[in-house]
């Protein structure tokens, strides 16, 4: 399987979320079920990102600005 990696900001995930939400609801409206169910995974995929993104930038903040295991 080839990959490719994006580096994306925390607030430009979750416009990328809505707008994933909003194409697959588009498509399960109009009957296009199978891009409905990948508009759903890559919501999901994206989801998933932006909450570990969201956990490291609440660990820093906890922290001091430095990221630790322990807190």
């Amino acid at each position: 399987m080839d990959s490719v990696a994006l580096y994306l900001s925390r607030d430009y995930t979750l416009s990328i979320i809505q707008a994933l939400g909003e194409a697959k609801e588009k498509c399960q409206g109009d009957g296009r079920r199978i891009m409905a169910e990948k508009y759903a995974d890559i919501e999901r995929i994206m989801r998933e990102q932006h909450n570990i993104a969201q956990s490291i930038h609440q660990n820093i903040q906890r922290n001091g600005g430095e990221y630790r295991l322990d807190g």
